[in-house]
């Protein structure tokens, strides 16, 4: 949910299923959230950062 400077909802959208750690893993920005994608239990996780960035139009 993204909300504007009055903390009124002025967007909603579904973040995709176990793809972001959504407790400690984004950062909101001016005009965008970022998200760091992050599953512990992938076998293959490796140490690189990757970040997708939700723009908020």
């Amino acid at each position: 949910m993204t909300f504007d400077n009055e903390f009124k909802v002025i967007d909603e959208f579904e973040i995709e299923r176990n793809r972001y750690n959504t407790f400690a893993g984004w950062c909101p920005l001016y005009d965008r959230i970022a998200f760091f994608q992050e599953n512990a239990c992938d076998p293959q996780n490796d140490n690189d950062i990757v970040i997708d960035m939700i723009s908020i139009d």
